[in-house]
């Protein structure tokens, strides 16, 4: 990964925060530590990619601040938004999750190429190659929020995995979360699985930023959210259920821990696991 997609990719994860919670961006401030023996033409590369990053989503690079690093150098970026009202975490008795879709499986995709050392693969996956340097936040997602503020409980992007942002669903609202299906997976992360032998679904379990928009909908808000959703052109996916009530038991459900609970028939154990971007694989 280059310095410049460096720099787009730490835009877009803040950006995918704000817009998670309803807010749009409008500008940016980044901090970086760089090396004493860095280039300055390496240091200009990385913040171009803050400022492409932030223009291509309608917002400007205000400003900054560079520090010298002896060690490890860092990038740091904060993001403004504006909203009319912001999305909280309401915690309703039973809701409808929902995710955006569109890119589930690229990065599971991409990770897994790095884990296996084959580098050079990425090439043949041009989408998974663009979803992992060049990612975009669900600007979408704001025209849903904007029309339906009221029937939307919760919302995070998925930035650490599917996983993850379910369990802070469920420990923000105090209640257990269902994942009844998966959403859909790109069609070249299925034809990844094929060639070297995986279950497609475990590149969606094992994935992160994605930078899709997982949502909590009151029920009774359910054909209207979809019904607009569709007029605005964007896909979303129903994926499960939050609330004591509406997780009832089934003998195909797999605890992964005592939050999140899965209602798929698939190979759960080598599933579930997930890049971190401290730890690697966990």
């Amino acid at each position: 990964m280059s310095l410049y997609h460096l720099g787009w990719k730490a835009t877009v994860a803040t950006a995918s925060d704000l817009v998670a919670k309803g807010g749009r961006p409008q500008a940016f401030l980044v901090s970086i530590g760089v090396h004493p023996r860095r280039k300055v033409e390496e240091v200009e590369e990385l913040v171009r990619g803050v400022y492409d990053a932030a223009v291509s989503m309608g917002a400007w690079l205000a400003g900054g601040d560079t520090n010298g690093a002896d060690r490890e150098e860092w990038i740091d970026v904060a993001g403004f938004a504006v909203t009319k009202k912001p999305i909280g975490a309401k915690a309703d008795q039973c809701i409808a999750v929902y995710t955006t879709v569109g890119r589930y499986g690229l990065t599971g995709l991409a990770f897994h190429i790095y884990a296996r050392g084959a580098y050079d693969e990425i090439r043949g996956y041009p989408e998974a190659y663009r979803a992992t340097t060049q990612p975009e936040p669900r600007l979408e997602f704001l025209l849903l929020a904007e029309e339906m503020r009221d029937c939307i409980t919760w919302a995070s992007d998925v930035s650490d995995g599917l996983i993850p942002t379910l369990e802070r669903l469920s420990m923000l609202t105090g209640e257990p979360v269902c994942l009844e299906r998966l959403p859909p997976i790109h069609p070249e992360a299925e034809a990844y699985a094929r060639r070297v032998g995986l279950d497609a679904e475990s590149l969606v379990l094992r994935g992160g930023e994605e930078y899709e928009i997982v949502f909590g909908v009151k029920r009774a808000c359910i054909t209207e959210i979809e019904k607009t959703a569709y007029r605005l052109g964007l896909r979303i996916a129903r994926i499960g259920s939050a609330g004591a009530q509406c997780c009832s038991s089934d003998t195909s459900t797999a605890v992964i821990d005592t939050r999140v609970h899965l209602y798929l028939k698939t190979r759960l154990s080598p599933a579930y696991t997930r890049w971190d971007q401290l730890r690697g694989w966990t």
